[in-house]
């Protein structure tokens, strides 16, 4: 099965938010499921992708200005990534639906 996971902040930054979306990302990998997550990279301190536990990572760089709104940079290259992936994935989890870079 392969799983996408879109979320505004992701491990390795610290938060609640965060610890629910590795471990959600990381049991079905345990069972050989491919999972991808997509999330947002403001300051870029980060790599724009890695492997972590067997998770394929995906920061987007945002603007988030006091750490809030996350607004996605680069829209079309975002468009674009999320409409081939979806091409491929056979369940998408959008976590912080009220968040803009999920919606």
């Amino acid at each position: 099965m392969r799983i996408l996971i879109i979320v505004t902040s992701n491990y390795p930054h610290i938060g609640g938010v965060e610890y629910v979306v590795k471990s959600t990302a990381e049991r079905p990998v345990k069972k050989r499921h491919n999972v991808t997550v997509i999330a947002s990279n403001p300051a870029r301190k980060t790599p724009q992708r890695e492997v972590i536990n067997g998770v394929k990572v995906v920061r987007r760089p945002t603007l988030a200005p006091n750490g809030a709104y996350h607004l996605p940079r680069r829209r079309n290259q975002l468009r674009n990534l999320l409409q081939g992936l979806l091409r491929d994935v056979d369940a998408a989890h959008v976590h912080s639906a009220h968040a803009i870079l999920t919606v």
